[in-house]
């Protein structure tokens, strides 16, 4: 092969290898672009798994506590009937008093507790005054009276407790700040006074 043939050759080969790599290259790309529709694809249906099996999370866990509620809901039933058709008080009470003990204690097996408040100091996280009475008899910020209950679920302040709390009146105050700033002192009386004269002598 002459030189000017080699020379001619040469452009061609390369031609050629660029077509050889250029076909490569699209070969990868297309393999990239359905791994990635693969995983695209892969990714929407967990996502649409995640999502049922929430739905379904939540539909079981109020047909479980709906479940337990039944017997509550057969028991006041049941009470509703005896006011309707007895004359005894104690016992529509005591069937009210059922029905609120199996209440409470679903909503306890539930993680349910209840805020407290007796003899409690007033606490603005777990506690909400709706009123504040001025009285001298009660340390200042201790609860006087539950006018709600409140409930805490795993931790959490789910509805605070409602309270009528204890503020002392303001000449209370004036008379604290009046005797912390002028101490009692011993008085000292005329006979024990070497200043005066003992009218006895």
């Amino acid at each position: 092969m002459s030189d000017k043939e080699r020379i001619k050759e040469k452009p061609r080969e390369k031609l050629v290898q660029l077509k050889h790599e250029l076909d490569r290259e699209r070969r990868l790309a297309a393999e990239y672009k359905e791994h990635l529709q693969r995983l695209a694809a892969d990714f929407e249906n967990y996502r649409k798994r995640v999502e049922k099996e929430r739905e379904d999370f939540i539909r079981f866990s109020k047909e479980d506590l709906i479940h337990e509620f039944l017997p509550i809901l057969d028991n006041f039933e049941m009470a509703l009937h005896h006011v309707k058709n007895t004359t005894e008080p104690k016992k529509i009470i005591e069937g009210i008093e059922l029905v609120e003990r199996q209440f409470h204690n679903i909503l306890k097996k539930e993680g349910l507790e209840v805020i407290e408040t007796k003899g409690k100091k007033f606490n603005p996280h777990i506690h909400e005054a709706i009123i504040h009475e001025e009285t001298n008899k009660y340390s200042e910020d201790l609860i006087i009276k539950e006018l709600r209950k409140g409930y805490i679920l795993g931790g959490k302040v789910i509805r605070p407790a409602q309270v009528r709390v204890a503020k002392h009146t303001k000449q209370h105050e004036i008379s604290k700040k009046s005797e912390a700033r002028n101490p009692k002192s011993e008085t000292i009386s005329n006979n024990q006074n070497p200043n005066v004269p003992n009218k006895d002598k």
